[in-house]
């Protein structure tokens, strides 16, 4: 049952849910979104936790928590006078053939169901690869033709699915990731990192960039504004596996257009699926501005299929990928060397120096 599932519900409201579901200790638990097709509706969000784990479960859950809609408690009131709204539901989650079916009775008596999807963020991506551009000398100088700053890039030793660190765990509930693992992470390292107050948003914001460059998981997924620096994540990265696979991937997002077709969402675990942009303060990260680095912030486990859905619905498109021959690795590298992009570069200190001095005197194989 664990997982992300995403889909409508209908009953004496309709709209869309999300439910992100964490595999417990002996239970599942997690958080669930509803978000009314009436966006002047509040949207509710509760916290739940299962008795076992079995494929159907019972939930009381008597913590509905409600986010104000496109107008405010006051102004929902005079619009609609005779809404009542719950604070308590008994809900029963059932897999079924690999759907979730869910249905709930409120504290009011209002009655919901829904039959959703998990996330398909485990099979290999759909994406299809630009046709033209199918070598390096091509990615060079289609690269060096796009306007700087309207793009952004990322690179791949393989055609992953683009999904964040966060959501590559079995980890999906991101509440618990802010309120329970961000507070314990931060005591771990406050010896180091003293400096982040994670009241202020761009701190916090910071605070998870640096640490996801050290490893640990977040909910952002890096890309970077230079072609050539994700041009050489995807070269330089896992050698090994990637020669396997024989192709690297370099993937191209236009953030302008996206920037303009929808909100940017400042926070993370909010009740709408979004896919947001940030561009996360430097704060006691010295790899961040030479890596050009810009963040999607999101909570949605699947991104490539979330952004090609509105790709569909906006008659755009917003996301492209090159895959280009492993077997032109060392002249890439080579050519990147010449352009400064390298790891002494992007790296700063003791590691990315000997990373560098190693490709000099060793040549860029494994």
């Amino acid at each position: 049952m664990f997982g992300q599932w995403i889909g409508e519900y209908t009953g004496n409201s309709a709209g869309t849910i999300m439910i992100d579901i964490d595999d417990g200790a002996g239970c599942f638990e997690g958080h669930a979104y509803l978000n009314d097709i009436d966006p002047d509706m509040p949207r509710m969000s509760a916290r739940f936790k299962t008795n076992g784990k079995s494929r159907r479960e019972i939930v009381p859950v008597d913590n509905i928590v409600l986010t104000p809609g496109r107008i405010s408690g006051d102004e929902l009131k005079k619009k609609y006078p005779d809404i009542a709204f719950p604070d308590g539901a008994t809900v029963t989650l059932e897999e079924v053939k690999g759907s979730l079916s869910v249905s709930w009775v409120t504290s009011i008596g209002s009655l919901g169901s829904a039959l959703i999807q998990r996330s398909q963020s485990d099979r290999p991506s759909n994406l299809k690869a630009h046709p033209k551009v199918t070598s390096w000398t091509k990615f060079w100088q289609f690269a060096v033709k796009q306007d700087p700053g309207r793009f952004l890039f990322r690179g791949q030793s393989r055609p992953w699915r683009l999904r964040t660190a966060f959501h590559r765990t079995r980890r999906k509930d991101l509440q618990k990731f802010i309120h329970v693992d961000i507070p314990d992470l931060h005591r771990v390292v406050s010896a180091k990192a003293s400096y982040f107050d994670l009241r202020d948003e761009l701190h916090n914001g910071a605070f998870w960039h640096l640490m996801q460059h050290h490893g640990y998981p977040t909910p952002l997924l890096d890309w970077t504004a230079s072609p050539f620096v994700a041009a050489y994540f995807a070269y330089q990265s896992d050698p090994a596996r990637t020669a396997a696979q024989k192709k690297v991937r370099v993937l191209m997002f236009d953030q302008e257009q996206w920037k303009r077709d929808y909100y940017q969402v400042k926070f993370v675990a909010t009740s709408q699926p979004h896919v947001s942009l940030i561009q996360p303060l430097a704060l006691g990260n010295e790899r961040s501005l030479p890596q050009q680095a810009v963040s999607f912030v999101t909570n949605v486990d699947d991104i490539e299929s979330y952004i090609r859905d509105r790709e569909k619905q906006k008659g755009k498109q917003y996301l492209y990928a090159f895959d280009l021959p492993y077997a032109e690795r060392d002249e890439a590298l080579r050519q990147l060397t010449l352009m400064g992009v390298t790891a002494g570069a992007l790296f700063p200190g003791l590691d990315g120096a000997c990373e560098e001095m190693r490709c000099r005197h060793f040549g860029f194989g494994p």
